[in-house]
């Protein structure tokens, strides 16, 4: 059961992992400058520097390219809400690393080594 639910979840994190990149790249060279006009102008040392932030986020700064209020506002509750979103995403990444981790030390063979 736990090994067929890690395949699914590897899966649709593979899934993820790819759009994130497409669109990624295709907002870097698109759409980067309608969300905020001084990444426009950004060298590709800060583009590379984005790239996981993007991969990783890529839904919210879909809506954001999407549904985009052109206000310092609105920048500030973006970065706001990206931030919150990764707290939570690595919590429960954490957690989940945790529930999954190797078996106990009470679980290992013991082995007898005999004093000097």
């Amino acid at each position: 059961m736990s090994e067929t639910f890690f395949n699914y979840a590897l899966g649709f994190a593979v899934i993820y992992a790819l759009c994130g990149i497409i669109f990624a790249v295709g907002f870097q060279l698109r759409g980067m400058g309608k969300i905020d006009p001084a990444a426009e102008k950004g060298t590709w040392g800060f583009r590379v520097l984005v790239m996981p932030g993007l991969v990783a986020l890529w839904p919210l700064f879909f809506f954001a390219y999407r549904f985009h209020e052109a206000s310092a506002f609105s920048l500030r509750r973006s970065h706001r809400i990206a931030i919150i979103a990764l707290a939570v995403f690595s919590a429960v990444l954490f957690l989940v690393a945790l529930a999954w981790r190797l078996p106990s030390f009470g679980d290992l063979p013991v082995i007898e080594t005999p004093l000097p």
